[in-house]
């Protein structure tokens, strides 16, 4: 299965930061429909799929967020929405 790869920054909030590598899949594994991402930090995979990316990254940004942990990047801003376009 075909996937795009990024290097994302993480914070914790005794302020470490730290890198994970996010991987992109335009379709999930098990279903074709969903889009699928995968975060490997800290020797653990953390994945999450949806029907779009904005929305598996919200699900991610609040799985994180639990365990204190910010994603440092442009989807993650409080005031980033997906285009309506």
């Amino acid at each position: 299965m075909n996937y795009e790869s990024k290097t994302i920054k993480l914070a914790v909030n005794d302020g470490k930061i730290f890198e994970g590598m996010l991987k992109l899949y335009e379709e999930s594994l098990d279903d074709e429909e969903m889009v699928l991402i995968e975060l490997l930090i800290l020797g653990d995979t953390i994945s999450f799929k949806h029907e779009n990316f904005f929305l598996a990254l919200q699900s991610l940004r609040q799985h994180l967020e639990n365990k204190h942990i910010q994603v440092m990047c442009n989807g993650a801003a409080l005031n980033v929405y997906p285009s309506t376009m």
